[in-house]
């Protein structure tokens, strides 16, 4: 089969009259999936061309400056509340992949036995992977931006590495395990893990949008319930201190002057730390297909990284579009 589709690929540039040779439904599936390629390679390279423009063409901003809507930002990583399942590294966003060498998997029957035989020398087969979804606080010298992940094409350094023992049992299933148990020797595993740690320079670029702080009124009625929620905890200090019949319950006059307490209280906190400040976010445009990246890469690095990548598509794009006129030209024309 392999070598079928090897024929099928190379023979229209060895010999022009090959098409020729093939009957109509050969000729016409092969055909046409080579125009589906050639469509979606072309896209591939235009959308990695066009992330590589935005990033150049696209002014780095200061957090406290930024207009809102489109933006880039560029500071560092300001909270570690993630450990990554591997390595057990403190970061604030981490991805990993656990894989085993296909000949190690379980062997089954049919398609599954064949892939296995087929790949056993060189592929390798995921068996957990994942990645988390905590927001990551980026930090500038002018304030802070919350980065929502979803809907992010992350771009971080990566470590890899081998083990012959498998870092996380539990994503073993029961044929994998059995495979495992029943072999004399132990099966190797592949960890690879991309992490944004405290370390790293972190870039990026999104919709840019600020929540205005709470009115006063908001802060002192949040402080205020939480107060009384506290003080509900307790409720023989709470009979204590305002429980003025003696009858060790709070009635209705009595929970209105608990409630007036902490108000008070809560409006003196507020005074003195009044919060003004807004919540800036960056998330992914909402009804345009702008870029939203997160990158431990530098702005050129980045924009180089996308450039590389279209560069590979187009190379493939020119090789499926000359197969298709290579082929119409082979049965039509000569």
């Amino acid at each position: 089969m392999f070598e079928y589709l090897l024929a099928l690929t190379l023979n229209p540039f060895l010999d022009p009259s090959w098409p020729t040779q093939l009957d109509a439904g050969t000729f016409w599936g092969f055909t046409l999936v080579m125009i589906g390629s050639s469509l979606v390679l072309f896209w591939f390279t235009f959308r990695n061309f066009y992330k590589a423009r935005i990033i150049q063409d696209t002014p780095t901003s200061k957090i406290r400056s930024a207009a809102q809507g489109y933006a880039e930002l560029c500071g560092y990583p300001a909270e570690m509340p993630l450990v990554s399942p591997l390595s057990k590294t403190p970061c604030a966003w981490y991805k990993y992949e656990i894989e085993q060498p296909c000949s190690q998997r379980w062997q089954g029957s049919g398609l599954r036995w064949w892939l296995d035989w087929r790949w056993k020398h060189w592929g390798w087969s995921s068996i957990k992977s994942g990645a988390s979804h905590a927001t990551i606080v980026l930090k500038d010298d002018t304030g802070i931006c919350y980065l929502d992940v979803e809907q992010a094409d992350i771009r971080a350094e990566y470590k890899r590495w081998n083990t012959q023992e498998n870092p996380m049992p539990d994503s073993m299933g029961f044929f994998s395990g059995l495979s495992q148990m029943l072999s004399f020797s132990q099966p190797r595993f592949r960890c690879t893990e991309y992490l944004i740690t405290a370390y790293d320079n972190l870039y990026a670029i999104g919709r840019f949008h600020s929540i205005p702080a709470p009115s006063y009124q908001a802060q002192v009625d949040k402080v205020t319930s939480e107060l009384l929620t506290e003080w509900k905890q307790d409720r023989d200090k709470l009979a204590e201190q305002f429980d003025q019949n003696g009858d060790g319950q709070i009635d209705m006059t009595e929970w209105t002057n608990a409630r007036e307490a902490a108000t008070r209280i809560a409006q003196q906190s507020i005074q003195t730390e009044l919060d003004t400040h807004p919540t800036h976010c960056l998330s992914a445009p909402k009804f345009t297909n702008l870029p939203f990246i997160i990158s431990t890469k530098k702005q050129n690095d980045l924009a180089n990284h996308y450039k590389r990548y279209a560069f590979v598509f187009l190379l493939g794009f020119l090789f499926s579009f000359s197969e298709v006129l290579l082929y119409l030209i082979g049965r039509f024309v000569l």
